[in-house]
């Protein structure tokens, strides 16, 4: 899996919002093909939007539309910080797959304890006759 990584505000010349242009060294430092969503962050403020590879952006710059710029309050030159944006759907299949092998092995444990008790019963009952 990818990385967070920062990089500095590129005005773009294209208006509108929802997509960012990055360098190629970047997307693949991050993790990320063309096309897929990565998570912007300038303080507490974030955004999640398209990530195009562009081999005539700088290594270390990212080119921000307006709009975007205007719903993280930042400007051209300030740092941002830029990683692969990771469904919720994605988190929870992975936690339900680790939840479900977690209890398989409690059950397998559960099992064993009641076969060792259930023995031990049976010779304090057949001691007693």
């Amino acid at each position: 899996m990818g990385e967070k990584t920062n990089l500095f505000i590129k005005k773009s010349g294209i208006a509108g919002r929802g997509i960012v242009r990055i360098s190629n060294d970047a997307a693949r430092k991050i993790g990320i093909k063309s096309g897929e969503n990565t998570e912007i962050w300038k303080g507490k403020k974030w955004i999640i939007v398209k990530a195009t590879a562009d081999k005539l952006i700088e290594k270390n710059e990212i080119s921000l539309r307006a709009d975007d710029m205007k719903k993280l309050n930042a400007k051209e030159g300030e740092k941002v910080t830029v990683s692969k944006h990771i469904p919720m759907k994605t988190v929870a299949k992975k936690k339900v797959k680790s939840l479900k092998k977690t209890g398989k092995i409690a059950k397998e444990k559960i099992k064993k304890g009641a076969k060792k008790l259930s023995k031990k019963l049976k010779r304090k009952i057949r001691t007693k006759k």
